[in-house]
């Protein structure tokens, strides 16, 4: 029984250190039944981060691809997809750390007890699925997690992977 809670506690806190959100929003009278092709639309703004943008084009279409949508480059698509891209320097951790000594029959005990603020880089990837003909919003997923540093290129399109997959997990098929 000892072994069952060790292994419940320490599972809770692991999931406790996720730092992954998720979440999404659809168009209550959308019908995704219907839909079976995709294209993306073109970025404009200036200064825009080319490699990231093909990262998350990629991970985009993979997803996409493995639910059965096909990509259309000819004929006007079903649906439009748009992205974005947001990250967030400085954020705030509230991490702090403790360490306590103690006894059970000899009245002996101390505490010593930190708290060092730390900060983090953030990112969030907003995808939006547009109807073509109007423009309005039919589903929007998006992620946010820590921005860890990537030294690849291959450890980057990992962690973009990880972020567009956790959004189109619960995607309406």
């Amino acid at each position: 029984m000892k072994k069952i809670l060790t292994l419940a506690v320490f599972i809770l806190i692991l999931s406790g250190c996720s730092s992954l959100k998720v979440s999404h929003d659809i168009e209550p009278d959308a019908s995704f039944a219907s839909l079976e092709t995709f294209s993306f639309q073109p970025h404009t703004a200036a200064n825009r981060d080319t490699l990231n943008e093909d990262r998350i084009i990629k991970a985009v279409k993979n997803n996409l691809e493995s639910k059965g949508y096909r990509s259309s480059k000819i004929k006007p698509a079903d649906f439009k997809i748009q992205f974005q891209l947001q990250s967030t320097p400085n954020v705030p951790s509230n991490v702090s750390f403790g360490l306590g000594l103690g006894s059970f029959s000899g009245n002996l005990g101390g505490s010593i007890g930190t708290s060092h603020r730390k900060t983090y880089n953030q990112e969030t990837i907003v995808i939006d699925l547009l109807n073509p003909t109007n423009g309005k919003l039919l589903w929007r997923g998006t992620a946010t997690d820590k921005l860890d540093q990537a030294e690849t290129p291959e450890q980057r399109q990992a962690q973009i992977n990880r972020l567009v997959n956790a959004i189109f997990l619960n995607f309406p098929n």
